[in-house]
């Protein structure tokens, strides 16, 4: 019997020791990995580019939140409701909005309709349902202060409620933890190289940034004149509806 305990003592020692030996050659292979990366060839780069070495990372909503190819998130709650918000991107090309809109409570949106639209002075950005359902609340808390979300998009700074129906088939197309962050980080590079046609400064800024990990300095949209800024929001967040500035509260 005390040999038995010794054999597996001793077999439990050896496997923690595989396991911290793998994952400490996992994390030199990546610091290794990032270190031989090469960086990229830019034009000058604007100011804003400056800032942006030091912006956020890019990041995915935490868990348990999910991230949808429209750009936006969601969170599913113990009443059945799902909260759904914009992602870090949105704000971080559009820039600190200075309102926001949701269709009316009580309405039905199909997951791929539009859903809600971020305004900041002549741009808007108008992002899609992730799931059908009714409309059921409204975040009001930030009526006052929605530019918090370009600083922090996720967790309170939901922007609606959601009944959902057919939550299961939208949730398979949607992404999460470190599979979410990845994609938004190529989303990112997709953002870059729409800017290549469209604004050489404004595509070495993000250029610059994704290179570091990390998303711009809110407000990219000021460096486009309307119609870059239209066709950048159409090749990265899709079909946008025709410009609607509302008046000034």
């Amino acid at each position: 019997m005390a040999v038995l305990l010794v054999l597996m003592t001793l077999i439990i020692a050896l496997t923690l020791d595989h396991v911290v030996q793998k994952l400490a050659f996992r994390r030199q292979r990546l610091a290794t990995d990032a270190a031989r990366e090469p960086s990229e060839a830019l034009a000058p780069v604007a100011p804003l580019a400056v800032a942006a070495r030091t912006a956020r990372p890019v990041a995915a909503p935490p868990l348990p939140g999910f991230l949808d190819p429209s750009h936006c998130w969601i969170a599913l709650e113990p009443s059945g409701l799902v909260m759904v918000g914009a992602d870090a991107l949105a704000t971080a090309l559009l820039g600190p909005p200075d309102r926001v809109t949701v269709e009316p409570t009580g309405t039905f949106v199909a997951r791929g309709e539009p859903l809600l639209t971020l305004y900041r002075g002549r741009r808007q950005l108008t992002l899609r349902a992730p799931v059908s359902g009714l409309v059921a609340e409204h975040n009001v808390a930030l009526r006052a202060t929605p530019a918090v979300l370009a600083e922090q998009p996720y967790g309170p700074h939901w922007l609606c409620r959601v009944q959902p129906q057919e939550l299961g088939t939208a949730l398979r197309a949607m992404l999460i933890a470190d599979e979410a962050t990845r994609w938004l980080r190529g989303e990112l590079g997709r953002a870059r190289e729409a800017l290549l046609a469209l604004h050489q400064p404004a595509a070495a800024t993000l250029g610059v940034t994704a290179s570091d990990g990390g998303l711009p300095e809110p407000g990219l949209s000021a460096l486009l004149d309307d119609d870059q800024w239209q066709e950048l929001a159409r090749g990265v967040f899709g079909e946008q509806p025709p410009v609607d500035v509302p008046p000034p509260a």
